[in-house]
């Protein structure tokens, strides 16, 4: 079994903004992909639910396939990350 290590502020504050900064950039591949997206709230919760079951994909792969917990878990995370995001402005913006 592995130690944990202290907690430690500044290196949890490094970790949030190394996250934000993978969902910017996730979503700027979104914008250049396919523009700004306009959808009302059922249509985004399915595109969520989308991104959602391509990350339990690849965690499952991870539990039950021995396959490592690996980059294609964070990115489909950041995926996930990124289309939240995009709920959040373009409800922000009264677009839905």
């Amino acid at each position: 079994m592995t130690e944990k290590k202290p907690f430690s502020t500044e290196a949890w504050a490094e970790g949030v903004h190394q996250s934000l900064a993978m969902t910017h950039a996730e979503r700027l591949r979104q914008l250049k992909k396919w523009g700004p997206q306009h959808h009302d709230l059922p249509t985004w919760i399915a595109i969520l639910a989308e991104e959602v079951g391509e990350l339990s994909a690849e965690v499952l792969k991870s539990r039950f396939e021995g396959v490592p917990m690996n980059e294609a878990i964070i990115a489909e995370a950041t995926q996930v990350a990124a289309v939240a995001l995009a709920i959040v402005q373009d409800v922000k913006n009264g677009s839905s």
